[in-house]
């Protein structure tokens, strides 16, 4: 379950499952205090796990199949850890929505998406707040994938009012040691970052005036000239840095935990 004895981010990977929302939430756990995620879950004599979430919510799970090992995602070589903690929250969503999930398997249930203010919430048993950055709106119309089209990504307020509410606000949260995470929306994104998709925030500088991000893909990338919009940033094991004038044109929002 645990082989490494404290869980990090360095070979942490999402699988095939779109669940960033949770990876980039447990990513911003395992980040900040790696011994509150393993006393989440425990295995017991029969193989199974008991997992007990900061919520309150608790669920035994079954041992991983070899097709839940192969979507879920990756430790690497420290332990079953991350996809016992991904089928405890699908077997939850069953369970609380059986209609939606009848037909499906506890890791079925995690790809359909889902915030990170609520996974944070589960994660910690606190509450969580938004600072949005932009707006996007349903045009009434679907993709090919099924999914809403949204109309093109307006700013919420000017750059440089969202830059400093990120300062202060991102700022405090780290700060004080909460979770934080980012999201992208569908617009065109810097090279290297992926669109509709969330991140764990990791630090912010003050000195630097830079976010730290990381990637739950865990992607390496290396800019063709110097860092920035255009380019991308220079990227290992999912962790970049970001100037925070340019961190609010590229994301949409930020979940952190409050109290």
């Amino acid at each position: 379950l645990f082989l490494d004895p404290t869980p990090d981010l360095d070979h942490c990977r999402q699988g095939p499952l779109g669940d960033c929302y949770f990876v980039a939430s447990v990513g911003a756990m395992v980040a900040r205090d790696a011994a509150a995620v393993q006393k989440m879950v425990q295995q017991n004599a029969d193989g199974s796990y008991a997992v007990t979430f900061g919520d309150g919510r608790s669920i035994t799970v079954p041992e991983l199949t070899d097709a839940e090992l192969a979507l879920s995602g990756s430790t690497g070589d420290e332990g079953l850890w991350l996809p016992v903690l991904e089928k405890a929250v699908g077997r939850l969503r069953q369970i609380e929505n059986p209609a939606r999930y009848k037909t499906q398997t506890a890791t079925d249930a995690i790809a359909h998406g889902g915030s990170t203010s609520s996974m944070i919430r589960m994660l910690t048993g606190h509450t969580t707040k938004s600072l949005g950055l932009k707006r996007q709106k349903r045009t009434g119309k679907k993709g090919p994938d099924g999914r809403p089209i949204l109309s093109d990504p307006v700013a919420l307020a000017p750059v440089e009012e969202l830059a400093a509410r990120v300062r202060k606000e991102v700022g405090a949260a780290l700060q004080e040691r909460r979770l934080v995470t980012a999201s992208t929306g569908t617009e065109k994104q810097p090279p290297g970052i992926s669109g509709r998709h969330a991140y764990t925030v990791l630090r912010f500088d003050a000195a630097a005036d830079t976010v730290t991000l990381w990637n739950p893909h865990g992607n390496s990338f290396r800019p063709k000239g110097e860092a920035g919009l255009k380019t991308g940033y220079a990227t290992r094991a999912g962790v970049f840095t970001v100037p925070v004038m340019e961190f609010v044109q590229v994301f949409r929002g930020v979940a952190y935990e409050t109290g």
